[in-house]
């Protein structure tokens, strides 16, 4: 996603690797560091860890127009 696409408190899927069959993870956005580094909370699997993310990891919104189980459904 893109720096304008993302809001601080919501929640995303996100791939630590760019292969398209690694596992999604669910973060939460909780702040914007500088150029394209977020500050993040990881909901699922690991609850509770906070680290940085990459605008460009992060798949779509967990919640929204699409929803994550058919964006899932489409591979």
């Amino acid at each position: 996603m893109l720096k304008s696409e993302i809001n601080p408190r919501m929640d995303y899927a996100l791939r630590e690797k760019s292969a398209p069959d690694a596992p999604l993870q669910r973060v939460r956005i909780i702040e914007h560091i500088r150029g394209n580094k977020w500050k993040a909370e990881w909901v699922d699997p690991n609850p509770g860890l906070i680290d940085y993310v990459e605008s460009g990891a992060s798949d779509l919104p967990m919640e929204g127009s699409q929803s994550l189980s058919s964006f899932l459904s489409s591979y």
